[in-house]
């Protein structure tokens, strides 16, 4: 079996940590336990006491619902936006095709040529 690698152990450290669990007392790899320092500098872990918990949010599979409908609104809204803009407007748009930036750089490009 593979070992596992440095983020493997930290997201199980941070899994236990969400779960209310003691790592120490649930046999994790002690080695892992000294990256809590560097997650507490970095604000993914605050103390409350003595003791290590998390400080950003976490998404459960309860979560995913809802989730999902913001992102399904947002994306409502978004092409609402688009559709409301007037008709010059949006004759101006760039055609983008697979990469945007390459687009946004030929476009520069011949821009600078023309002058």
């Amino acid at each position: 079996m593979p070992s596992e690698g440095p983020d493997t152990r930290i997201l199980k450290l941070l899994y236990l940590l969400h779960s209310g669990l003691n790592p120490r007392q649930m046999g994790f790899d002690a080695e892992a336990l000294k990256a809590i320092p560097m997650l507490t500098k970095h604000r993914i872990l605050r103390r409350e006491g003595n003791k290590p918990v998390m400080n950003i949010p976490v998404m459960c599979p309860q979560n995913l619902p809802w989730l999902q409908d913001l992102c399904l609104e947002t994306i409502k809204r978004l092409f609402d936006f688009v559709d409301s803009i007037p008709a010059p407007y949006k004759e101006t748009k760039l055609e983008t095709g697979n990469n945007i930036c390459h687009c946004i750089y030929e476009k520069r490009r011949a821009s600078r040529l023309s002058f």
